[in-house]
C-alpha cells in the first residue's frame, strides 16, 4: 500500500509522478513535449498526450475468443485492472494497438501470430512477442516515406542470439526497401541499431551493449540518405554515412520488419514505439530518454 497525502492506492504498479501529472489525474504525456514533437504514429503502454481520448489496446481473450478495448486508467497507465477482469483465468493477446496520433494502427488477426498482455489472467507489463510464434503486428499504411525521420522505442529481451526488430517501416511487396530499429542480439553484440536496407545493407550502432532482460531506451534517426544514428538510453551514439534510399515503403510493423517476407520478429516486450517526422537532436534524444521508462 502506497499513500499519498489522505490517498492510499493499492497497486503492484505506481505511475511515475512528473511535475505534470498529479494522483487525481493524468495531465500531460511525453508527446506534450516541445522536443517529443511531430509525432507522426504512436504506440505506447501509457497514454502519450492529452489530445488522445481513445483506447489503448484491442485484445482478446482466448476461453471463448471474445475482444474488447482496453483504454487508461487516471494516471495515463494502461488499465491493468480492466485487463484482468475481461480475461479472467484465461490469456490475453493484443489484436490491435492504437495509433495515438494516426490513423496507422497496428494489428494482426491471426490468433496464433498475436502478442501475449495477459498470462492466466495475470496481466503483463507490455505486450510480450515471441519469435517462435512469428509474433507481430502491422499497419495498412505508413506516414512515413522518406528522411528525415526518427523513432524512440521502450523495449526488453533475454535473447542475445538473433537481431530483433522493435519498429520498423517497409514495402510490404519486396524483400528489400525498409527501415528498422533493432535490438541487435546476434552474437551478444547486444547494441541497438538503426537498420536500412534499400538495393543493399547498413546500419549506425550504439557504442555501447544494452543488459539482458532489463527496460532500455532505443533511439534512430535517419536524417538524410547518408546520416544516420543509433542510441541507447538517450546517448551512447553510432554513426552511418553510407548511402542507402529505400523505396516503396507502405507500412509499419511492431516487432517484426513488416517487408515481403517479414523477419527479424523480437524475441521480447515492447512497451512503446514512436516515429517522428523530424530528425532528433542527440538533446533531444536524451531527453525523450529521460522522460521515463513507461513500465515503472
Amino acid at each position: 500500500m502506497i499513500s499519498f497525502g489522505s490517498k492510499n492506492i493499492a497497486s503492484t504498479r505506481v505511475a511515475v509522478i512528473s511535475d505534470n501529472d498529479t494522483v487525481a489525474g493524468f495531465a500531460s504525456g511525453l508527446l506534450d513535449e516541445s522536443y517529443a514533437s511531430n509525432a507522426v504514429a504512436a504506440y505506447s503502454i501509457r497514454r502519450l498526450t492529452i489530445n488522445y481520448t481513445g483506447s489503448c489496446l484491442r485484445i482478446r481473450e482466448d476461453g471463448g475468443d471474445l475482444e474488447t478495448d482496453i483504454g487508461f486508467d487516471v494516471n495515463g497507465l494502461i488499465d491493468y485492472a480492466a485487463m484482468e477482469a475481461f480475461c479472467g483465468a484465461n490469456n490475453g493477446f493484443v489484436v490491435t494497438w492504437y495509433d495515438q496520433v494516426g490513423s496507422a494502427n497496428v494489428t494482426n488477426a491471426t490468433p496464433g501470430q498475436q502478442p501475449q498482455i495477459v498470462n492466466s489472467g495475470t496481466a503483463l507489463d507490455a505486450p510480450e512477442f515471441t519469435l517462435a510464434s512469428n509474433q507481430k503486428l502491422h499497419s495498412s499504411t505508413t506516414p512515413i516515406t522518406d528522411p528525415p525521420f526518427s523513432f524512440s522505442t521502450w523495449s526488453k529481451t533475454s535473447d542475445d542470439t538473433i537481431h530483433q526488430t522493435i519498429i520498423s517501416i517497409a514495402d510490404s511487396g519486396s524483400t528489400n526497401n525498409w527501415w528498422g530499429l533493432q535490438d541487435r542480439g546476434l552474437s551478444a553484440e547486444n547494441t541497438i541499431w538503426h537498420a536500412v536496407q534499400g538495393t543493399s545493407s547498413a546500419n549506425a550502432a550504439s557504442s555501447l551493449s544494452y543488459s539482458l532482460d532489463v527496460w532500455h531506451h532505443g533511439g534512430g534517426v535517419e536524417a538524410s540518405a547518408t546520416d544516420r544514428r543509433a542510441f541507447l538510453d538517450g546517448t551512447n551514439k553510432g554513426t552511418d554515412t553510407v548511402s542507402r534510399s529505400p523505396s516503396g515503403v507502405d507500412r509499419i510493423g511492431v516487432g517484426s520488419t513488416a517487408r515481403q517476407s517479414v523477419f527479424g520478429e523480437h524475441n521480447g516486450s515492447i512497451a512503446e514505439a514512436v516515429i517522428f517526422s523530424e530528425a532528433k537532436s542527440d538533446a533531444n534524444m536524451a531527453s525523450i530518454h529521460a522522460f521515463g521508462d513507461p513500465t515503472v
